[in-house]
């Protein structure tokens, strides 16, 4: 990994606006999460905003509800012009909803961390690696790297984004580099059983209605 980019990247802004994809799924709001705990223990100012709402059943690595929707421009901070922005899990800036009208524009700076394919001229100077598994297990490898602490609320959603996008371990890119990952990241404290438990069996109200009535046309 040429972790140098990001690190200098890091070093030389003092306050972040993280960001990922339209519709985040677990490996977006994981990197999100994890990212704001690592920014933080670095002494960085950190918000997150996204285009779309967050599911619901992300909500339990965001307990301090971080996560927020850009809905509303006063989310902007005013000195806009003094934060950078880190768009995570997508290479495409297109792909940022109005981050990229509202944001993107103003800020100083911006980079980029994911494991997508795409062309190089999006990504040049930037941190994708298209073999990983995930977003997270890029940024578990960049933590070890840079001597951030992997405390729990880091381990715990490095771990759900590792979870979702490798599809519980059986995708085609997950790697021993993945399971190396998860086993450092449960021996942190995170119970697998309870990530799968919160990711894939705890469907909303309304999500359970809809299945049942797809399943009743059958």
């Amino acid at each position: 990994m040429h972790s140098s980019s990001v690190a200098n990247f890091l070093e030389r802004n003092t306050s972040f606006i993280l960001t990922a994809h339209e519709t985040p799924d677990g490996d977006a709001v994981g990197s999100e999460c994890a990212v704001f705990e690592a920014l933080r223990q670095l002494g960085k100012n950190v918000i997150i905003l996204n285009a779309d709402e967050m599911a619901r059943k992300y909500e339990f690595i965001d307990p301090e509800n971080h996560i927020q929707q850009l809905n509303s421009l006063d989310l902007v901070p005013n000195d806009i012009g003094d934060w950078a922005l880190l768009i995570l899990d997508t290479n495409d800036i297109h792909n940022i909803g109005q981050i990229e009208t509202l944001i993107l524009p103003y800020v100083r700076e911006y980079f980029i961390i994911d494991h997508h394919e795409s062309g190089e001229d999006i990504v040049s100077g930037n941190l994708v690696e298209n073999n990983a598994s995930s977003t997270c297990e890029i940024l578990f490898e960049l933590f070890t790297l840079l001597g951030i602490q992997l405390t729990y609320p880091i381990a715990l959603a490095l771990f759900v984004g590792i979870v979702y996008d490798t599809g519980s371990f059986i995708y085609p890119k997950t790697t021993v580099k993945t399971f190396e990952a998860a086993q450092r990241l449960v021996q942190c404290g995170v119970n697998p059983n309870y990530v799968y438990s919160k990711i894939y069996e705890s469907n909303s109200i309304s999500s359970l209605k809809l299945q049942s009535r797809v399943l009743s046309t059958l």
